[in-house]
């Protein structure tokens, strides 16, 4: 059985359609199941260009708890003003197949609302096929007020290819609504093309402040994530377990430092 296991994640991995696949660029995210609104990550901008949250992140993962599928990420963002600059990178190594991409997004902000743009330097390296460079361009809209917020991003604008056939697009809208100061729940539709509709139901709980715990569910494919968050003053750790319905558990974890004590 296990042998059918690693058939089907290695066809996964080093099929076309693989390329450019949205991994989770932080625990959180694989807590959440990928959506952002519940609390704010400096990896978001890698989701929705439109998101910046101040501060350093770094993060790894065993992709369905397979030690030779190595994930790593690396975000930041910074506020002046009303401008936000977002970098980052999301790395994956597999002897059959590499990928890495650095993401650079741009926000700027006026009242409830910011737009942000952002562009990938992606680059793939697959055995016995070769390795290529691609360019590719999202926009993101990000509203908030009082208790609720949504965010829309469309990924790939451009329909970008790699050695000629198109790499993914991909429509991602969440919307939050914030019960209380310690709770709050979200829902995110994706849609890639030539794919069905996923739809995403996530929910977190501040038991401290210091301790915050999520939730989450997504229907395509069927699975269940869940985490925590552990933040003291301005440093985090966040740790993310996402179960798979074929593949084993993967577990997440990351680091954060903000550059201001805020509270999300």
């Amino acid at each position: 059985m296990t042998k059918i296991f690693l058939a089907f994640l290695f066809l996964s991995l080093v099929s076309l359609s693989a390329i450019d696949i949205l991994l989770a660029p932080s625990a959180v995210h694989t807590a959440t199941s990928g959506i952002c609104l519940l609390q704010n990550q400096p990896s978001d901008s890698y989701v929705n260009p439109s998101l910046n949250s101040e501060g350093v992140e770094a993060s790894a993962s065993y992709l369905f708890g397979m030690k030779d599928i190595p994930v790593y990420n690396l975000h930041t963002g910074y506020f002046y003003k009303n401008v936000g600059i977002s970098l980052g990178s999301q790395y994956i190594n597999h002897p059959l197949y590499m990928e890495n991409q650095l993401n650079l997004a741009i926000q700027y902000r006026f009242k409830h609302i910011t737009i942000g743009v952002g562009n990938r330097l992606l680059y793939n390296k697959i055995e016995n096929y070769g390795n290529d460079l691609s360019w590719l361009t999202d926009v993101g809209f990000f509203w908030q007020k009082h208790t609720l917020s949504s965010a829309f991003s469309f990924k790939n604008i451009f329909n970008s290819e790699y050695k000629g056939i198109a790499l993914p697009q991909l429509f991602i809208f969440e919307t939050a609504y914030k019960i209380n100061k310690n709770a709050s729940l979200a829902v995110q539709i994706e849609k890639e093309n030539n794919f069905d509709y996923a739809v995403k139901f996530a929910t977190n709980y501040k038991i401290t402040e210091v301790l915050n715990i999520f939730c989450s569910y997504q229907s395509e494919p069927s699975e269940i994530s869940a985490g925590l968050s552990v933040k003291v003053k301005q440093y985090s750790v966040h740790y993310g377990i996402r179960h798979h319905r074929y593949l084993d558990i993967t577990h997440h974890v990351s680091l954060a430092f903000t550059f201001h004590n805020l509270n999300n």
